[in-house]
Parts: structure tokens; C-alpha cells; sequence
């Protein structure tokens, strides 16, 4: 039983060294800003959840790179609030991936699952225990308007009639690309090809373009979907973006986005 343990104590240590490999061999940096590519073949550029996961996982190593590869995602935040699922930091992908015209320069135009506010959390939380509460606020401070401005849009561009449910206008937003429960509102059939999938997706994009990026009305009418897996995270993510306006004392605010987060979980019912 002693053996076991030590086995499985030396195992997880060898684990955790080699993510930490794993995760500065994937890290990129241009000019100030610092970010972790999922795979550098198959997807060599910097994608919201991902970057999410990337800077949970980062709190066990060190906070201060958690907290760069929220601030990168963070800073081509658009000004309606959304944040894009995909950044071009460089065009030049060493791999054949293929760079998308999104309708803007470096970046997607659609979304991901709202990760972000629990990387924000846990980021918090680790500093917290680390270095105390009041030094650990000015982080969750400084990216808070980012987190209100990008939840807000969600609530309100995501959901226009106020059914609290959100809505998505592309199956890349699910973070499930071409995930088969995606067949019927893409009008495509139960067997096809990934190339036909693919193209339907990419119809979508240029059909967003055409529309202006008009999400709420224009979009609808092409693809909208109150994917279950997005209203679940959008869920504990607006608790924990309750719990963090709530330690900055934005009472209010804390009261609205609980109240939003009860609001979903009947909707989904």
C-alpha cells in the first residue's frame, strides 16, 4: 500500500513536469503578449477556451503567466463586447492550417464557450492563497470590464427576445466544430463528408460577413442554436462572474448576473 502511494505521489510529479514541458513548448510571445497554441501542427494559433484551459492549468505553475494568457486573449476584445474564438498572431502558421477570412485582420468573428470567467476565478483564488486578498484583486480589477462588457453581450446580442437562453451562429462556437448534433440546423445529411461539413460552416461565416456581423437578426436566419453544452458553462461562469463583482463590491452587478444565471437554469429546465 506504502509502495502504491509513492508510486502514484512520483507518477503525478512526473505528470506535472511534463504539462509544464508541454506548455512552454507551445508558448508564443509577440511583442508584450504571451499565449499557448493547442498543437503546433494542428492548431497553431490562440483560441478563447483553449487559452482558458491553457491559464487554469498555468495557476499550478505560475500565476503570472495565467494571468498574460488572459490579458493576450483579452486585448483584441472588440467594442460591442464579444471576444473572438481565434487570434492570427501570425499569419505565417509553419503547419498547413488554413488561415480564414473571418471579415477582420487577425481575428475570428464569432465566439467560444464563456470559459473566462472561471480562469479569472481560479487565477483569483490561487493568488489569493499565494499572496493575500487584497494584492490578488488588482488582477480580477483590471480585467473586470472586460468580463462585464463580454457577459453583457452575450445576454443581450445572444438572446434578443429574452428567452434566457444563448444562442450560437456558428457550430465553431460550441467548441465542437463539426459535431453531429449540428447535421439538422445545417441542413446536412446523416452521412457526409467532412469537406461538405466544413463547407456549410464556412458559408456561415461568409453569410456573417454579408450580414455585417448583425448576430440577433440578421444571423438567425441562417444558423442559431441554443446549444446546451454553451448555456451549461454560461451558467457557472455567470456564478463565478457574480462571486468576482461581488469581492470588487459591485454589489449590483453580483445581483444581476446571479439573477441571469437563475434565470438560464429555468430556462433549461
Amino acid at each position: 500500500m506504502v509502495e502504491d502511494f509513492f508510486g502514484i505521489v512520483f507518477y503525478m510529479e512526473d505528470l506535472k513536469k511534463l504539462t509544464l514541458q508541454l506548455l512552454l513548448k507551445n508558448r508564443r510571445k509577440v511583442n508584450n503578449y504571451q499565449y499557448t497554441v493547442p498543437s503546433p501542427d494542428s492548431y497553431p494559433y490562440q483560441w478563447l477556451w483553449d487559452s482558458c484551459f491553457h491559464a487554469i492549468i498555468l495557476t499550478h505553475f505560475n500565476t503570472s503567466d495565467a494571468k498574460k494568457e488572459i490579458l493576450t486573449l483579452l486585448s483584441k476584445q472588440f467594442d460591442n463586447g464579444l471576444i473572438p474564438h481565434m487570434i492570427y498572431w501570425d499569419k505565417k502558421s509553419p503547419t498547413d492550417f488554413p488561415v480564414i477570412e473571418w471579415g477582420k485582420e487577425d481575428t475570428s468573428t464569432i465566439t467560444q464557450p464563456p470559459m473566462i470567467a472561471y480562469a479569472v476565478w481560479t487565477i483569483y483564488q490561487k493568488d489569493k492563497d499565494e499572496h493575500g486578498s487584497s494584492s490578488s484583486k488588482t488582477f480580477i480589477k483590471k480585467v473586470y470590464p472586460n468580463l462585464y462588457h463580454f457577459y453583457r453581450y452575450l445576454l443581450t446580442e445572444r438572446d434578443p427576445h429574452e428567452n434566457h437562453l444563448i444562442g450560437i451562429m456558428n457550430p465553431d462556437e460550441s467548441g465542437e466544430d463539426n459535431s453531429p448534433r449540428f447535421d439538422i440546423p445545417l441542413n446536412l445529411p446523416p452521412r457526409h463528408s467532412f469537406k461538405e461539413n466544413t463547407r456549410k460552416r464556412l458559408n456561415l461565416v461568409a453569410q456573417h460577413i454579408a450580414c455585417k456581423f448583425d448576430a440577433p437578426f440578421c444571423m438567425r436566419n441562417f444558423f442559431w442554436v441554443n446549444d446546451v453544452p454553451f448555456n451549461a458553462i454560461m451558467i457557472e461562469n455567470l456564478r463565478l462572474l457574480s462571486n468576482i463583482a461581488k469581492n470588487l463590491g459591485y454589489l449590483e452587478d453580483a445581483k444581476f448576473f446571479s439573477k441571469e444565471k437563475e434565470n438560464i437554469t429555468k430556462a433549461m429546465k
